[in-house]
Protein backbone atom coordinates (compact mmCIF):
# COMPACT_ATOMS: atom_id res chain seq x y z
CA UNK A 1 0.00 0.00 0.00
CA UNK A 2 1.30 3.17 -0.83
CA UNK A 3 2.56 5.39 1.84
CA UNK A 4 -0.54 8.15 0.91
CA UNK A 5 -2.83 5.47 0.80
CA UNK A 6 -2.79 4.50 4.49
CA UNK A 7 -5.84 4.37 7.18
CA UNK A 8 -4.76 5.48 10.28
CA UNK A 9 -5.55 7.60 13.02
CA UNK A 10 -3.22 10.65 13.51
CA UNK A 11 -2.40 12.47 16.84
CA UNK A 12 -1.14 15.95 16.81
CA UNK A 13 0.54 15.74 20.54
CA UNK A 14 1.79 18.78 20.63
CA UNK A 15 2.47 22.44 19.33
CA UNK A 16 6.04 22.54 21.53
CA UNK A 17 9.36 21.70 19.72
CA UNK A 18 12.96 21.33 20.82
CA UNK A 19 14.18 22.97 17.60
CA UNK A 20 14.24 26.26 16.03
CA UNK A 21 14.23 25.49 12.17
CA UNK A 22 15.01 28.87 10.42
CA UNK A 23 12.19 28.41 7.51
CA UNK A 24 9.52 27.08 9.86
CA UNK A 25 6.26 28.84 9.22
CA UNK A 26 5.02 28.38 12.85
CA UNK A 27 8.39 29.30 14.77
CA UNK A 28 5.73 31.23 17.56
CA UNK A 29 2.54 29.17 16.86
CA UNK A 30 3.04 27.01 20.26
CA UNK A 31 3.14 30.53 22.16
CA UNK A 32 -0.56 31.67 20.83
CA UNK A 33 -1.46 28.23 22.48
CA UNK A 34 -3.01 28.25 25.77
CA UNK A 35 -0.12 26.24 28.13
CA UNK A 36 -3.11 23.65 28.98
CA UNK A 37 -3.62 23.25 25.41
CA UNK A 38 -0.05 22.50 23.89
CA UNK A 39 -0.24 19.03 24.59
CA UNK A 40 -3.00 16.69 23.11
CA UNK A 41 -5.85 15.78 25.88
CA UNK A 42 -6.17 11.67 26.91
CA UNK A 43 -9.77 11.26 27.03
CA UNK A 44 -9.89 13.26 23.32
CA UNK A 45 -7.38 11.03 22.08
CA UNK A 46 -9.02 7.68 23.40
CA UNK A 47 -12.57 8.85 22.52
CA UNK A 48 -10.82 8.92 18.97
CA UNK A 49 -8.64 5.49 19.19
CA UNK A 50 -12.28 4.28 20.24
CA UNK A 51 -14.74 5.48 16.95
CA UNK A 52 -11.35 4.85 14.78
CA UNK A 53 -11.08 1.29 15.67
CA UNK A 54 -14.42 0.45 15.59
CA UNK A 55 -14.07 0.49 11.53
CA UNK A 56 -10.79 0.54 10.61
CA UNK A 57 -9.47 -2.04 8.71
CA UNK A 58 -5.97 -2.05 10.17
CA UNK A 59 -5.71 -0.65 13.45
CA UNK A 60 -2.73 1.98 13.04
CA UNK A 61 -2.09 5.18 15.27
CA UNK A 62 0.66 8.02 13.75
CA UNK A 63 2.16 10.23 15.89
CA UNK A 64 2.88 13.83 14.05
CA UNK A 65 3.00 17.52 15.60
CA UNK A 66 2.86 21.11 15.29
CA UNK A 67 5.78 20.84 16.62
CA UNK A 68 7.76 17.74 17.77
CA UNK A 69 5.54 14.84 18.78
CA UNK A 70 8.28 13.11 21.11
CA UNK A 71 8.12 16.43 23.05
CA UNK A 72 5.05 15.20 24.64
CA UNK A 73 6.49 11.48 25.04
CA UNK A 74 4.47 10.70 28.20
CA UNK A 75 1.16 11.44 26.05
CA UNK A 76 2.62 8.98 23.39
CA UNK A 77 3.40 6.63 25.85
CA UNK A 78 -0.16 6.43 27.26
CA UNK A 79 -1.96 6.58 24.20
CA UNK A 80 0.21 4.10 23.02
CA UNK A 81 -0.86 1.66 25.89
CA UNK A 82 -4.28 2.79 25.06
CA UNK A 83 -3.88 1.72 21.71
CA UNK A 84 -2.54 -1.76 22.76
CA UNK A 85 -5.39 -2.73 25.20
CA UNK A 86 -8.50 -2.31 22.31
CA UNK A 87 -5.67 -3.78 19.45
CA UNK A 88 -3.68 -5.31 21.01
CA UNK A 89 -0.63 -6.89 19.01
CA UNK A 90 -1.96 -6.08 15.66
CA UNK A 91 -1.57 -2.21 16.18
CA UNK A 92 1.09 -0.65 13.52
CA UNK A 93 2.78 2.67 15.27
CA UNK A 94 4.06 5.44 13.09
CA UNK A 95 6.33 7.95 14.27
CA UNK A 96 6.53 11.32 12.33
CA UNK A 97 9.76 13.14 13.93
CA UNK A 98 12.93 15.91 13.70
CA UNK A 99 14.27 12.86 15.59
CA UNK A 100 15.76 15.01 17.96
CA UNK A 101 15.31 12.67 21.20
CA UNK A 102 17.85 11.08 23.55
CA UNK A 103 18.29 7.43 24.54
CA UNK A 104 15.03 6.90 26.71
CA UNK A 105 12.90 7.91 23.74
CA UNK A 106 14.95 6.11 21.32
CA UNK A 107 14.66 3.01 23.32
CA UNK A 108 11.39 3.33 23.66
CA UNK A 109 10.56 4.13 19.24
CA UNK A 110 12.81 1.16 18.43
CA UNK A 111 10.72 -1.05 20.86
CA UNK A 112 7.23 -0.13 19.93
CA UNK A 113 7.38 1.92 16.41
CA UNK A 114 6.73 0.10 13.20
CA UNK A 115 7.81 2.90 10.68
CA UNK A 116 9.45 5.82 11.53
CA UNK A 117 10.43 9.14 9.40
CA UNK A 118 12.71 11.62 10.80
CA UNK A 119 13.20 15.57 8.75
CA UNK A 120 16.86 15.98 8.11
CA UNK A 121 18.40 18.57 6.14
CA UNK A 122 21.45 16.61 4.44
CA UNK A 123 24.99 16.90 5.92
CA UNK A 124 25.74 17.89 9.11
CA UNK A 125 26.98 21.41 8.75
CA UNK A 126 23.56 22.40 6.05
CA UNK A 127 21.25 20.26 8.69
CA UNK A 128 22.76 22.36 11.63
CA UNK A 129 22.81 25.42 9.98
CA UNK A 130 18.98 25.04 9.35
CA UNK A 131 17.62 22.97 11.94
CA UNK A 132 19.41 24.43 15.44
CA UNK A 133 17.88 23.68 18.85
CA UNK A 134 15.84 25.97 20.67
CA UNK A 135 19.23 27.10 22.51
CA UNK A 136 20.98 27.69 19.19
CA UNK A 137 22.90 24.73 18.97
CA UNK A 138 23.28 22.29 16.28
CA UNK A 139 21.36 19.19 16.25
CA UNK A 140 22.66 16.91 13.57
CA UNK A 141 24.86 14.69 16.56
CA UNK A 142 21.87 13.45 18.05
CA UNK A 143 19.26 12.77 14.87
CA UNK A 144 22.41 11.44 13.01
CA UNK A 145 23.14 9.05 15.88
CA UNK A 146 19.39 7.70 15.93
CA UNK A 147 19.02 7.55 12.28
CA UNK A 148 22.07 5.00 12.09
CA UNK A 149 20.13 3.37 15.49
CA UNK A 150 16.76 2.91 13.20
CA UNK A 151 18.00 1.86 9.85
CA UNK A 152 19.54 -1.28 11.91
CA UNK A 153 16.12 -2.28 13.16
CA UNK A 154 15.04 -5.25 10.81
CA UNK A 155 11.29 -4.69 11.93
CA UNK A 156 11.46 -1.38 11.84
CA UNK A 157 10.31 0.76 8.05
CA UNK A 158 12.47 3.68 8.17
CA UNK A 159 13.28 7.12 6.13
Amino acid sequence: MGHFRKHCISFVVSSRCNLDCIYCYIPHWGSRVKPEDRVLDLDFAIAGLKEFFSWAPVPAIRYFSAGEATTAFPRMVEIHQEAKKLAGDRLKVELQTNGFFGDDVANWVDENCDIVWISADGPPALHDAQRPTVGGKGSSKVIFRNVDRFVKNPKMQFG
